[in-house]
Protein backbone atom coordinates (compact mmCIF):
# COMPACT_ATOMS: atom_id res chain seq x y z
CA UNK A 1 0.00 0.00 0.00
CA UNK A 2 2.85 2.75 0.70
CA UNK A 3 4.91 3.55 -1.66
CA UNK A 4 7.99 2.94 0.33
CA UNK A 5 7.12 -0.39 0.45
CA UNK A 6 6.65 -0.73 -2.92
CA UNK A 7 9.92 1.17 -4.07
CA UNK A 8 11.60 -1.97 -1.83
CA UNK A 9 9.77 -4.72 -3.04
CA UNK A 10 10.42 -3.41 -6.89
CA UNK A 11 14.54 -3.71 -5.82
CA UNK A 12 14.07 -7.39 -5.50
CA UNK A 13 15.90 -9.33 -8.15
CA UNK A 14 14.36 -11.77 -10.66
CA UNK A 15 16.67 -14.12 -11.70
CA UNK A 16 15.49 -14.79 -14.80
CA UNK A 17 17.54 -12.20 -17.10
CA UNK A 18 15.51 -10.94 -19.67
CA UNK A 19 12.97 -10.55 -17.24
CA UNK A 20 15.30 -8.41 -14.24
CA UNK A 21 16.51 -6.56 -17.65
CA UNK A 22 13.11 -5.24 -18.54
CA UNK A 23 11.39 -4.74 -14.79
CA UNK A 24 10.37 -1.62 -14.25
CA UNK A 25 11.57 -0.10 -10.30
CA UNK A 26 9.62 2.25 -8.33
CA UNK A 27 11.00 5.09 -7.19
CA UNK A 28 9.96 6.07 -3.72
CA UNK A 29 9.51 10.18 -3.41
CA UNK A 30 9.55 11.46 0.04
CA UNK A 31 8.82 14.42 -0.45
CA UNK A 32 5.43 13.32 -1.62
CA UNK A 33 4.45 13.24 2.04
CA UNK A 34 4.28 17.21 3.18
CA UNK A 35 2.56 17.03 5.95
CA UNK A 36 1.17 20.11 7.51
CA UNK A 37 1.26 21.12 11.06
CA UNK A 38 -2.56 19.62 11.68
CA UNK A 39 -1.58 16.79 9.75
CA UNK A 40 -0.40 14.13 12.39
CA UNK A 41 0.05 10.46 10.57
CA UNK A 42 -0.77 7.50 12.62
CA UNK A 43 -0.39 3.92 11.67
CA UNK A 44 -3.75 2.69 10.11
CA UNK A 45 -5.20 -1.58 9.48
CA UNK A 46 -5.69 -1.77 6.13
CA UNK A 47 -6.19 -5.56 6.12
CA UNK A 48 -5.57 -7.82 8.84
CA UNK A 49 -2.51 -7.65 10.43
CA UNK A 50 -0.88 -5.30 7.83
CA UNK A 51 -0.73 -1.61 9.32
CA UNK A 52 0.54 1.39 6.90
CA UNK A 53 1.65 4.58 8.61
CA UNK A 54 -0.83 7.04 6.94
CA UNK A 55 -2.81 10.60 7.41
CA UNK A 56 -6.56 11.66 7.62
CA UNK A 57 -6.01 12.66 4.27
CA UNK A 58 -4.05 9.75 2.78
CA UNK A 59 -6.28 6.81 4.48
CA UNK A 60 -9.70 9.18 3.42
CA UNK A 61 -7.80 8.74 -0.53
CA UNK A 62 -6.71 4.96 0.57
CA UNK A 63 -10.62 4.29 1.30
CA UNK A 64 -11.49 4.94 -2.02
CA UNK A 65 -9.62 3.01 -3.87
Amino acid sequence: VHDYTRSLLSAIPVPHPRVEKKRQRILYDKDAHRYGENEHPEMREVGPGHYVMMSDAEWVAWQKR
